[in-house]
């Protein structure tokens, strides 16, 4: 599909206006046949406003626009895209990263034929409490693995109501153990921390 013409033979066409540049591409392409196409163009608005009710669908987003003296400008866009605009009910059911970082794109559900409401949220929920548990036992056979590689590791949790002094015992138990060792240890260290506290006396 050939929609511009940006040389011809030797010459540069980029800086010379679209009007001239179109006009000089449907000279070359009189007696072009099929692959190759020429994309149709006009400048009469009624025959635009046509073109773009009827391509509505099957792939068309809608029609570009482009000034008749404009000349080309490399990396930018200097057309007008008028595309259709739709809308419809959907559920952000969550998103891609893109290369980058950051959000690249959302993934987007559509209520089924019939559903009500309700029954999307249910059908949504089913389908999330699924990925929960596949995720779920992936985690169960690591916590075996380490369970094991761990030996006779002796694993301690603080437990206590809200202000019952759970941060200041962990915070003590790390200031004995940095005393101890001069470094900061991951909670993996804990059992060792309080052998150390209870050595102190504390």
């Amino acid at each position: 599909m050939l929609f511009d013409l940006l040389a011809l033979d030797d010459l540069d066409l980029r800086e010379v206006p679209l009007a001239k540049r179109r006009e000089s591409l449907v000279g070359l392409l009189e007696d072009v046949s099929p692959p190759l196409r020429l994309t149709p163009a006009t400048t009469d608005f009624e025959v635009a406003e046509e073109w773009f009710g009827r391509f509505d669908g099957g792939g068309f987003d809608g029609v570009m626009a482009k000034k008749l003296d404009g000349v080309y400008l490399e990396d930018k866009r200097a057309q007008v895209k008028v595309k259709h605009h739709r809308s419809v009910d959907c559920v952000v059911a969550g998103y891609a990263e893109h290369k980058n970082g950051g959000v690249g794109s959302l993934k987007l559900g559509l209520r089924g034929v019939g559903e009500k409401q309700i029954e999307t949220d249910r059908r949504i929920i089913r389908d999330r409490i699924a990925k929960l548990k596949v995720q779920l036992t992936k985690i169960d056979k690591q916590m075996i693995v380490q369970r094991k590689n761990r030996g006779k590791m002796v694993r301690v949790a603080l437990v206590g109501y809200t202000n019952a002094g759970k941060s200041t015992l962990m915070r003590i138990l790390v200031t004995i153990m940095q005393a101890s060792s001069g470094e900061v240890h991951s909670c993996m260290k804990l059992p060792a921390c309080l052998r150390v506290a209870r050595y102190s006396g504390r």
